[in-house]
């Protein structure tokens, strides 16, 4: 799988992922259980993870914004 296609397929995970956790969580713990679960989940590396959970947040969620 072409790194391009795998990012696009965590990206689409992490959508569904977030929908599942707490709605009271800091964007830091979001991006935090997002990579165990991600990882945990589509058997990745954690740095492969956190990248696109990084990815996810810089177009998901502004700096200090809460869920919701």
């Amino acid at each position: 799988m072409s790194g391009v296609c795998l990012m696009a397929d965590l990206e689409a995970r992490i959508s569904t992922l977030q929908g599942q956790l707490p709605e009271d969580l800091t964007r830091q713990e979001l991006k935090v259980r997002l990579v165990a679960l991600l990882a945990a989940e589509m058997g990745v590396q954690e740095y492969v993870a956190e990248e696109a959970v990084e990815a996810w947040a810089a177009t998901h969620l502004r700096d200090g914004e809460e869920r919701g």
